[in-house]
């Protein structure tokens, strides 16, 4: 039941780390999409930064294997 919900947290983790990426390739895309077609030049295009809850999904996405590493060594 524990075990379940731990990874149900990891998945959630997961996936909103693929979507935060999924977000910011399509951004990229669409500027240059955008600037292929002439309405968006180089210097127009802003950063893209992803927001602070995408980069705390991320970061927990990573630090899941670290968990089990740690829990797995202690015998």
């Amino acid at each position: 039941m524990k075990q379940e919900k731990i990874r149900e947290k990891e998945l959630k983790a997961q996936q909103d780390a693929r979507r935060a990426k999924n977000a910011v390739k399509k951004e990229k895309r669409v500027n240059k999409k955008l600037e292929q077609m002439g309405l968006l030049k180089k210097e127009d295009k802003k950063e893209v930064v992803p927001k602070k809850e995408e980069v705390s999904a991320k970061e927990a996405a990573k630090k899941s294997p670290e968990k089990k590493k740690a829990e797995a060594k202690p015998q």
